[in-house]
């Protein structure tokens, strides 16, 4: 039995471009409860889940197979 893929190995996160709109709206979503909200327990949750987007889907995501995105070769 092999183990599932982590989420950040899933073919939707492969283009950066998704990887980086997920972290902007993070990012947003953290500024908008350290600005306006100012509710301690949400800054804290959205800025650890803002540092866990960094870390997961910009600076440890694997990187593309040699080739990038261009489909295998019709049979």
């Amino acid at each position: 039995m092999t183990t599932p893929a982590p989420q950040s190995d899933n073919e939707f996160f492969r283009p950066l471009w998704r990887r980086a709109v997920l972290v902007a709206v993070v990012a947003g979503w953290f500024l908008f409860e350290l600005i306006v909200s100012r509710d301690t327990i949400w800054m804290v949750l959205t800025g650890a889940a803002l540092a866990y987007a960094i870390w997961n889907f910009l600076l440890r995501y694997p990187d593309p197979p040699p080739g990038g995105d261009a489909p295998p070769p019709a049979p």
